[in-house]
């Protein structure tokens, strides 16, 4: 935030123009390349944020390739301006891809340098945020043991290496599948987590710590109304208030929308059900959120999971 406000922006200022993806707040926002990232994007400072209005799909953003799960996450990995793709799977890997397209049409190339190969046990789930405050992503991902798992980047902004960092765990609870979401819900300028266990409703974990130290205290008021089980879930600005919304996959195979009526610092989750889409897969839906084409808006890649060796990590869909 404070590099935000370099020629005469400010924070508030970048938001609006960007409506960056919620898991790059801190690092997005951060970045010692900021110049750089922000061309990356478009021009900062007058550009108005881009409304949901809804969804296109976009089979050319597809990642066929199945590792039986479907959780995927997004970050710029290689430091070039577009944005790269994590996927978890069964076997507890999470498996990497470069973006060998551009900023506007993403191409999916597999890079196994790149892979989280910590074995979180079954049912890998990553996240990517910038956890330690050095303008690179770090990752948390879940798992099928009730822990979400903690994993630094000490490697560089465009080389990543992955070591454990076990003071970033969070451990939620007895579980069959623990997911997570990262994103600065209070405004503070830190990452907070949002985490479930046995497909339950998505629960607030507020940063106590610091933007490079981060202590992950429960927060039931920032808890999402129940919708059952439930998959993977997502946040972004999706109506251009200058506050997070929240998308989230259920097992009926639908993304279900949830606008936050609160503030940028207290969040209040509302019914959306213009957001929705129905028919996404036959049981469970999961939901990653970034700007896949450079049109200032949040799109969207879904995962599905019909059943056992049938599951796809991401498919697209254009924020319209």
């Amino acid at each position: 935030k404070q590099k935000a406000e370099k020629d005469g922006g400010t924070a508030s200022t970048y938001y609006e123009a960007f409506a960056y993806p919620p898991e790059k707040q801190q690092a997005q926002l951060t970045d010692a390349t900021l110049d750089e990232k922000m061309e990356s994007w478009g021009k900062y400072g007058t550009t108005s944020c881009h409304s949901l209005s809804e969804w296109e799909r976009r089979t050319d953003w597809d990642l066929s390739d199945n590792y039986n799960g479907f959780g995927s996450t997004l970050a710029d990995l290689d430091n070039d301006g577009d944005f790269d793709l994590m996927v978890g799977s069964y076997d507890g890997i999470s498996y990497a891809y470069e973006n060998t397209g551009t900023s506007s049409s993403p191409v999916w190339t597999r890079k196994s340098a790149w892979d989280a190969t910590f074995d979180v046990g079954e049912r890998s789930t990553p996240e990517f945020g910038n956890l330690d405050g050095d303008d690179d992503y770090d990752l948390m991902i879940g798992s099928s043991n009730g822990y979400n798992y903690g994993l630094e980047n000490t490697g560089t902004s465009s080389s990543p290496v992955w070591t454990r960092k076990s003071a970033w765990d969070l451990y939620i609870g007895d579980s069959v599948f623990t997911l997570n979401a990262l994103i600065d819900i209070d405004n503070d300028g830190d990452l907070d987590l949002f985490g479930n266990f046995n497909y339950a409703s998505c629960r607030g974990y507020e940063n106590t710590g610091t933007s490079s130290s981060p202590v992950w205290t429960r927060k039931s008021a920032w808890d999402a109304p129940s919708i059952g089980q439930e998959g993977k879930y997502d946040f972004a600005d999706l109506d251009c208030d200058g506050d997070f919304d929240l998308l989230r996959g259920n097992t009926s195979g639908t993304i279900v929308g949830y606008e936050n009526t609160g503030t940028s610092s207290s969040p209040v989750w509302t019914r959306k059900s213009a957001w929705d889409i129905s028919g996404v897969s036959e049981t469970w839906a999961a939901v990653s959120l970034s700007d896949l084409n450079k049109d200032l808006s949040p799109d969207l890649l879904t995962g599905g999971c019909p059943g056992y060796g049938q599951c796809w990590p991401a498919r697209g869909y254009k924020n319209k």
